[in-house]
């Protein structure tokens, strides 16, 4: 039986004997902190500012085929006991690692 590992990068498992992900290699490559200075990565990480503005950013749009993740939280309340679900979405606000506990299908 192959072992699996997750590749960070790209969200999904992968044969443990696979090599890593171009966007692995590549940040390891870049902030490998163990081989650069501190002066290094600031002026590094200046530099892709520069390519990559932080306006950049919210031009992010969903994939249209993605799974509304509202739609996939109510479909885990089949089956459970209808009281009992605002405690659980109150304990899913408390904190961000508390909400993905609570929603760990979307992931």
């Amino acid at each position: 039986m192959t072992e699996l590992k997750t590749d960070v990068t790209a969200g999904q498992a992968a044969p443990s004997d696979a090599a890593p992900s171009v966007a692995a290699q590549e940040a390891t490559r870049i902030f490998d902190v163990g081989k650069r200075s501190r002066d290094e990565l600031d002026a590094l990480g200046r530099a892709m500012r520069q390519n990559h503005a932080q306006e950049s950013h919210g031009n992010w749009k969903p994939d249209p085929q993605r799974p509304d993740p509202v739609a996939i939280l109510r479909s885990q309340e089949r089956g459970r006991v209808d009281e009992l679900m605002p405690i659980r979405y109150g304990r899913m606000l408390r904190s961000p690692f508390a909400f993905y506990r609570g929603a760990a299908a979307n992931v």
